[in-house]
């Protein structure tokens, strides 16, 4: 490295190597915290119910037209009945509202149980900390 690269780099603190490093282990860590968490079964069992009260919408409305299309299953989760909208649907505004919690959840754990310094000390940028927590 000549001397006006390495002056250079010291004054505009270049970043080296891949914003990427250290993603995957970040995302093996939160997701081995969040698969074992009591919250993640509760919305496991909210996701469920949904789509067994939303699954229960569209047998119904099917049953009216059932000789009349040929995609059973594939209506099943996305149609849906005046009160509740199709699986789909609802599994799309769902799951980002998820995945933000479990995400902020994840680093307010870190900060709270004070190993957040410790785990930005390692050679891993901010922005693979956060998108491996999100």
């Amino acid at each position: 490295m000549s001397s006006l690269q390495a002056e250079r780099a010291q004054r505009y603190r270049v970043r080296e190597g891949s914003p990427w490093t250290g993603l995957g282990a970040v995302v093996a860590k939160d997701v081995a915290d969040n698969l074992t968490s009591a919250r993640m079964r509760i919305l496991e069992i909210l996701i469920v119910l949904a789509a067994g009260g939303t699954v229960y919408a569209a047998m119904q409305n099917i049953k009216q037209t059932i000789g009349q299309d040929r995609f059973l299953f594939l209506n099943l989760f996305s149609t849906g009945q005046n009160p509740l909208p199709a699986f789909v649907g609802f599994l799309s505004l769902l799951v980002p509202l998820i995945a933000i919690a479990l995400g902020f959840d994840a680093i307010n754990g870190e900060f709270n149980r004070r190993t957040l310094a410790r785990l930005l000390a390692q050679p891993i940028y901010r922005d693979a900390l956060l998108l491996g927590s999100f």
